[in-house]
This record gives structure tokens, C-alpha cells and sequence, in this order.
């Protein structure tokens, strides 16, 4: 732990700051020894401590184009943001894992199955450390940690939520990650994975979704966590497609942020 701690000093960034929160990097090291650049945005007043934290787990557009500030699928910033001036801890770690091969070329998959599995074995590394970390400060409650994930990032959090257990879960649009043998998201369909994930649930569609994320989801997936998870929210009504969930939009992010403000509230 304290190799992990060494490893993972915060690096504030110059990047600007709204005048009720910090952001900055620190460094995530996997269990493998992988380096993850990580955005961590907290809010400024030191008081109440300890608070409660939600991991934010990207899509696909950040593994293959890299953290950027210009809002084109790409506000990992604007998530973190939102998150610490509700008053929560928020890591947003910077997932790269097979870039070059697991790749979109006009918005199909392309690659080979155990590249698409390494992306989301990679990113449940990465979660499992932004979790360890976040248990590691003395700023946050480890009782109280969320997960939130759009699209990829939301198939990561699905699959991460059903080995592990989280205070809250926020699934955008999970990914169908079609080309993975094992992460498919019509995989996670049974009442044995989603069974195992017994946090309050949030789970989002948009009205205009992509068809193997919507179809999946309203079909099979959230019938059988209507009927396994007493803590269900479920929308599938919000005007858009899949982009709709690219940075922290007027549309659904209220009811987000009123759900993580319940259900990471205190005992």
C-alpha cells in the first residue's frame, strides 16, 4: 500500500478551476503495475470530511483519441466537474488499454476478440485501483463510493459492479462491446451477474439510442433488474442518441446527480 501511495502522488495541473472545486491529475497503479493518469476533482471547502466518491468511467472516443478539454465526446472534465460540486470525490481515470487495436473506424468495431477483451479487463483493473485509492484517502468515506459509466466506460461498470460491491451504480448507455467473447453486454443478461450487483441502480438509454445498446438494455436487461433490483431507476425516454451522454447535459444530468445525492447520503 505504501509503494501505491508513492506511486500515486496527486499532481496538480494548471488547468483553471471553478471557484468551488480543484482539479488536478494523480497517477492509478493497477495491479499489473499499469500507470492510469487519472483527473481528480474534489470541492474546495475541507468540510464535512470524510465525503463520499464516484468513479467515472469514460467511452470509447477517450481510450482511442485521449483526454481532451474540446467537448466532442470527449468532457471527461465536465463529468468530474459536476460530480465535486455535488459535493462528491470524483476520479475519472484516462483508460488507454488497446488503442491502436480495438478501434471504431466509422463507428463499427473492429479488432480482434481478445483485444475488445483486454479494453474492458483493463478497465476493471482500473477501476479496482481507482477504488483502492479512494480508500486509501482520508478525505473519503469507503462506504460511501459510487461508480458512474457512459457507454464503454458503462459496460466497464456493469461488469465491475458485479464483482464488487458499490454504495451507488450509474450505467449511461452501456456499451454492447459486440466482438468480446466475454464482456458482451447481452452477456451480463442473466440473473447471475446482474444478480450479484445489489447497489441502488441507475440505468439510461436515450429515446434514439444505437440499436444493440438499446435493444439489449429495454429487451433483457432491464427487465430482469426490475425484477432483481428493489432499487432499480430506469429511463429510457431521454431525447437523443448516444451522444446525448457525452458530457453532463440539462436533459438527464439532474436526475444523476439527485439519485447519487440519495443513495451516497449518509446512514
Amino acid at each position: 500500500m505504501a509503494r501505491l501511495l508513492a506511486l500515486s502522488l496527486i499532481f496538480w495541473s494548471a488547468l483553471a478551476t471553478a471557484a468551488e472545486i480543484e482539479v488536478g491529475w494523480l497517477t492509478l497503479v493497477t495491479d499489473r503495475g499499469e500507470q492510469i493518469n487519472t483527473l481528480f476533482a474534489r470541492p474546495k471547502d475541507p468540510a464535512p470530511a470524510p465525503r463520499p466518491a464516484v468513479i467515472y468511467n469514460h467511452g470509447t472516443e477517450v481510450r482511442l483519441q485521449g483526454y481532451s478539454e474540446r467537448g466532442d465526446g470527449t468532457d471527461v472534465r465536465g463529468f468530474a466537474e459536476k460530480l465535486a460540486g455535488e459535493g462528491f470525490i470524483a476520479l475519472a481515470p484516462i483508460r488507454e488499454f488497446e488503442r491502436t487495436t480495438a478501434v471504431m473506424p466509422r463507428g463499427r468495431p473492429s479488432g480482434g476478440p481478445d483485444a475488445w477483451d483486454a479494453v474492458i479487463e483493463g478497465g476493471l483493473r482500473t477501476v479496482a485501483a481507482a477504488r483502492r485509492r479512494l480508500e486509501a484517502m482520508a478525505e473519503v468515506d469507503p462506504s460511501r463510493i459510487g461508480l458512474l459509466g457512459f457507454s464503454e466506460g458503462g459496460n466497464v461498470s456493469l461488469w465491475a459492479a458485479s464483482e464488487t460491491p458499490f454504495r451507488a451504480v450509474v450505467l449511461l448507455a452501456p456499451a454492447a462491446i459486440s466482438p468480446s467473447p466475454r464482456y458482451r453486454l447481452v452477456l451480463a443478461a442473466n440473473e447471475a451477474t446482474l444478480g450479484r450487483i445489489q447497489a441502488p441502480l441507475f440505468l439510461a438509454v436515450a429515446a434514439n439510442d444505437l440499436p444493440p445498446v438499446r435493444d439489449v438494455v429495454i429487451e433483457r436487461i432491464a427487465p430482469l433488474l426490475a425484477r432483481l433490483n428493489p432499487d432499480l431507476v430506469f429511463r429510457s425516454d431521454y431525447p437523443g442518441g448516444h451522444d446525448l451522454f457525452w458530457r453532463p447535459r440539462d436533459a438527464f444530468w439532474p436526475d444523476v446527480a439527485a439519485f447519487l445525492r440519495t443513495r451516497l447520503a449518509k446512514p
